[in-house]
């Protein structure tokens, strides 16, 4: 298996097809890089790299006591489902087979993860000038 370890010691296995320009998937919790095989392999048969990486804790990477926010994560995107009230829910199929990738998270990091989700606050990490910029160019 591909692992790299982190500047704190912490294996992640990571999945790297194809070659050129690199496209770098983060998957949501508690998934892993398998949420991604189906677009990785379609952007690799397109001539482009495709990285997806198991999240510390999930999937086949490291399933340390420590490290679950959101400082100690890589390209943190929030991949959910559209189950809400106003989306369209994927198939029962696809819930299913993100259950069995689920399951092979450890119960400490998925426990753990809840917290930094629920009270982190990104504020601090937005650069308010670049933004007010770009709010006030896309009034036209």
């Amino acid at each position: 298996m591909n692992h790299v370890t982190t500047s704190d010691g912490v294996k992640l296995y990571v999945k790297d097809w194809g070659h050129g320009r690199p496209v770098v998937m983060a998957h949501g919790w508690p998934l892993s890089a398998d949420t991604f095989d189906d677009l990785s392999l379609a952007l690799a048969d397109a001539g482009i790299r495709a990285v997806s990486d198991d999240r510390r804790g999930f999937g086949r990477s490291d399933q340390r006591w420590t490290g679950y926010d959101y400082d100690s994560w890589q390209s943190f995107l929030k991949e959910f489902f559209g189950m809400g009230p106003t989306a369209s829910p994927v198939s029962s199929e696809v819930v299913n087979w993100a259950c069995s990738m689920a399951m092979q998270a450890g119960l400490k990091p998925t426990l753990a993860c809840a917290p930094a989700f629920a009270t982190t606050d990104f504020r601090p990490d937005l650069a308010p000038t670049r933004w007010r910029h770009h709010c006030v160019a896309d009034r036209g």
